[in-house]
């Protein structure tokens, strides 16, 4: 009974320890991995990019399946990717040096609702810098390499951090405003044809009978 005993008390220790240091990270702003703070409230999303298969999408599916989303090509929501990397040339430096080199991903997402109607555009950009050695070609490419990375993971963070500030309540109201435009989208598109069949039917009713029947017999 006393090693039971004495057992439950530390492990009752070490557990009242471990609430504390986390409610102490959490207090400075950090959070434990998997805990709700962590996850993202849409709970399913179809993935799509250009590059299906690349690794920008692949690392994109990874990290939000940790975030608790289901990725399935059925889902209600779907999120659409696009990048684009820009380079350009902050300074000339001596040879020795090498010349440095920013680089600026840009990732463009929008997610689509039923009826494949866009709900949310937006894009996240990711800057970081590098060396450029021209006489060494091979550090060069590994540089440029460990820079795209890093950078893929830093725009999939920001991406993330923006997806944990959409609730399904905003989307399904985001939902209601895009069948409601698209309605009245529908209705002026119809009325603009009706208009224009009206139009049709005075111009036909103006031209003599004997006019119309010559023109339908070329």
């Amino acid at each position: 009974m006393i090693e039971i005993n004495c057992g439950v008390s530390y492990f009752m220790k070490r557990l009242v320890g471990f609430f504390i240091i986390a409610s102490l990270l959490s207090g400075c702003g950090f959070h434990l991995r998997g805990t709700s703070e962590d996850k993202i409230e849409i709970k399913e999303l179809a993935v799509s990019a250009g590059d299906r298969y690349g690794p920008l999408v692949k690392e994109l599916r990874e990290r939000l399946a940790d975030h608790g989303v289901k990725i399935y090509d059925t889902a209600m929501y779907k999120l659409v990717i696009t990048s684009s990397i820009n380079s350009r040339t902050l300074a000339f430096s001596s040879s020795i040096r090498g010349t440095d080199i920013e680089q600026i991903l840009t990732l463009k997402y929008r997610i689509y609702g039923v009826n494949n109607l866009l709900l949310v555009e937006d894009t996240v950009e990711a800057r970081g810098q590098y060396v450029s050695d021209i006489n060494n070609i091979v550090a060069d490419e590994l540089q440029k390499n460990r820079l795209d990375q890093e950078l893929r993971g830093n725009a999939i963070t920001l991406l993330i951090y923006r997806l944990q500030s959409i609730s399904p309540a905003k989307l399904e109201e985001l939902q209601q405003k895009a069948q409601e435009q698209k309605r009245l989208q529908d209705e002026a598109k119809q009325q603009r044809q009706k208009a224009a069949e009206e139009r049709r039917k005075l111009l036909l009713q103006s031209i003599p009978l004997d006019e119309i029947e010559q023109l339908n017999s070329q």
